[in-house]
């Protein structure tokens, strides 16, 4: 999985198409040679058959098929089973789900759902591990419009027992974040199977009765034969009250928008905006993120992608770290390092804005790169590092900077059948002993998302995506929870300590990073909540505040900051009135609920806030006129909270895709990237007089 910024399931834009890729695993050259067309024929088979005699796992042995689930079982504690094709029938066949074959199955939507996984049943030759495969859902069998979503989702095998070709007959649970789905009918694919030992895997096939949703059971397309009979399998999700995919009232011009709304405005774009740099590609870095800036006035950014490629950086790259510094009456454009990932002992793909330290260097997190064993894989677990000036005099302006990985992360440690042990961590006044659960064998967390912050005592932030008990027995056994941890820097290195595990209960996977108020307590957002649709945590006398299910207030906040009084600002991803996303207030000492100061219609989804000295508010979205992006203030008066529209992306020689947070310089212009779009399409470096 690439660096993801927790970002981009947006309520206010979602297409029909969804892909989730649930392991990493290139395809063995076995499997892709020819495969036969159903299992029964494997069976028969003499390239195959052979295999069929090797000695059943001690999983299965003394097992048979009459001793197996009936059905598939739900994914999570919050999810049910939303549409249901029936039982596993494990005697009679079952079809491929190997390159080049891939398995499509309808299921029906009644009412607005979070869909967040499948079970089913599949063969798999006995002694075979874990299939790594690809799952695709869209609106008509083996969709090809895609849009990826963020989060690695978990894959389980259970339940195993043979039946009487010699195959282990399991049930297979993937889960993901969560895809919001109308009423209607989607097709769920699967395709490009792989096991470690390159066997076959197939979709175990049943004739559909016992199936009770409505809709089953499903139609069922296999691509290389036509029509078959349907699949064993279970759709899991949740209704929501906050229809996350319809955006029927997404008017493309925001220009539309302003005159609906007399508190909208738009500004006189053309002398305000400026692109100062368009990156090139390649080397110097792909998929800029957001700006910091020195006392100096230099700016100092990352790209999530380019720069070294090849190795563990594959051919998209690890992503890079630059300045950008006034010279004369213009600005100069200088790379500063090119992380080379995992393979080097180095982190990969940059997850958050370069901050920079008390000691007036930068430090930064990324995604991947780091450690490589228990659970990160090749392609490794995240670091937190650092990146100084080289000590010697640099006879040019090119010499790479001096990066020091502070922190590998190392995951979550597995254990038997991929769970992670788990303990308690010391008390802390403001958690209950049911929160605080460590893994007692080394899991620390995986994939830092957001940024990160110090202290005043020079201890460091942040957050990950993945965490204790992902997958584990610690609540999060189906889906990734996230944590907050802390840095401390002690005799020449950092040593880690878990402030907060996030579960299902507390809510999960966290997306913002951490805040800082003046007494040093922290906050953060989570785009998961129990029986809701994400939280503030930190906030308030229980500790959080939880966005109810019916969106009302939004779902999926992103962003927090605090002003002088402690009151907390924000937004959200989608829903709220108009169905876009909210820009809201939780005054201190948050005891009032959420304070709605604007919503977005529904082509919008605002990202992160800054504040100016007036406490005017500015930030972005993913909408706009022409649904490239634009940057927005609100201005609060004695009428309420002014939206004034600063600029709309085209996606052309201005960029698009604004996602990453505004940066003041010291005249009080504003200063961003966009990931996208410029001369080159690599995105660009702009500057915003308001």
């Amino acid at each position: 999985m690439k660096q993801q910024n927790i970002a981009t399931l947006r309520c206010a834009v979602f297409t029909v198409m969804a892909v989730f890729t649930l392991a990493i695993a290139a395809i063995p050259a076995s499997v892709q040679n020819a495969v036969p067309p159903t299992a029964r024929a494997a069976a028969a088979s003499p390239a195959f058959a052979p295999l069929l005699n090797r000695p059943a796992t001690p999983q299965a042995a003394g097992k048979s098929l009459a001793s197996a689930p009936t059905r598939p079982r739900p994914l999570s504690p919050l999810s049910s089973v939303i549409y249901e094709n029936g039982p596993i029938n494990g005697n009679t066949d079952a079809w491929p789900v190997n390159f080049p074959f891939s398995v499509s199955d309808s299921f029906a939507v009644t009412s607005a759902v979070q869909v967040t996984g499948i079970t089913f049943g599949a063969w798999l030759f006995p002694g075979d591990s874990t299939p790594s495969f690809s799952v695709q859902v869209g609106t008509s069998p083996f969709s090809s419009n895609e849009m990826s979503l963020d989060g690695v989702p978990t894959l389980q095998i259970g339940d195993c027992a043979t039946n009487n070709f010699g195959f282990d007959v399991c049930t297979l649970s993937a889960s993901w974040p969560g895809l919001g789905l109308g009423p209607g009918t989607y097709w769920i694919t699967l395709d490009n199977a792989a096991v470690t030992s390159g066997d076959p895997v197939y979709w175990d096939e049943n004739s559909g009765v016992g199936c009770h949703s409505p809709g089953c059971p499903s139609q069922a397309y296999e691509n290389t034969v036509g029509t078959i009979a349907s699949e064993a399998f279970d759709i899991a999700g949740y209704p929501t009250q906050c229809d996350l995919n319809d955006n029927s009232g997404a008017e493309a011009a925001q220009a539309q928008s302003s005159k609906d709304d007399p508190s909208r405005t738009q500004a006189g774009q053309a002398q305000s905006f400026k692109v100062i740099y368009n990156f090139t590609g390649g080397q110097e870095g792909v998929g800029p993120q957001g700006l910091s800036i020195d006392q100096a006035g230099n700016f100092y950014g990352t790209t999530v992608e380019g720069g070294n490629t090849g190795g563990s950086c594959g051919q998209y790259g690890c992503g890079t770290v630059f300045k950008l510094s006034h010279e004369g009456a213009g600005w100069v454009f200088n790379p500063l390092y090119k992380f080379r990932g995992a393979a080097n002992g180095d982190g990969a793909n940059p997850s958050s804005r370069l901050i920079l330290g008390p000691d007036g260097s930068l430090y930064g997190a990324t995604s991947g790169g780091g450690y490589t064993g228990n659970s990160c894989g090749s392609g490794g677990c995240g670091t937190v590092y650092n990146l100084k000036p080289p000590a010697n005099i640099c006879p040019t302006a090119l010499c790479s900077w001096t990066e020091t990985v502070l922190y590998s992360f190392e995951g979550y440690a597995l254990g038997d059948r991929g769970t992670a042990a788990c303990s308690l961590q010391k008390p802390l006044s403001r958690l209950t002993p049911q929160s605080l659960r460590l893994p007692a064998d080394g899991g620390d967390g995986a994939v830092p998302v957001g940024d990160i912050v110090f202290d005043q005592a020079g201890n460091l932030y942040g957050t990950t995506e993945y965490g204790p008990g992902s997958p584990g027995n610690c609540t999060c056994e189906y889906g990734p929870c996230g944590l907050i941890y802390e840095l401390t820097s002690s005799n020449g290195g950092w040593q880690e300590s878990i402030v907060f595990p996030f579960d299902y209960f507390d809510g999960s996977l966290p997306s913002s990073g951490v805040i800082l108020d003046q007494a040093g307590d922290l906050y953060t957002t989570t785009y998961y909540s129990y029986g809701g649709l994400g939280e503030i945590w930190g906030a308030g006398p229980s500790g959080y505040h939880n966005f109810p299910n019916d969106g009302s207030e939004g779902a999926r906040p992103n962003s927090l900051i605090l002003d002088q009084a402690n009151n907390l600002f924000g937004t959200t991803e989608g829903c709220g009135g108009s169905g876009g996303g909210t820009v809201f207030e939780l005054e201190y000492p948050y005891y009032y609920g959420i304070k709605t100061l604007y919503g977005f219609g529904r082509s919008g989804g605002p990202n992160r806030l800054i504040m100016d000295a007036a406490g005017s508010l500015y930030g972005t979205t993913g909408g706009g006129a022409y649904n490239q992006g634009s940057v927005f203030k609100l201005t609060h008066g004695s009428s309420g909270w002014t939206y004034t529209d600063l600029y709309d992306f085209t996606g052309g020689a201005d960029g698009g895709d604004p996602s990453s947070l505004l940066t003041w310089d010291a005249s009080g212009n504003l200063w961003g990237t966009t990931a996208v779009g410029g001369a080159y399409g690599y995105g660009v470096i702009f500057e915003i007089t308001p």
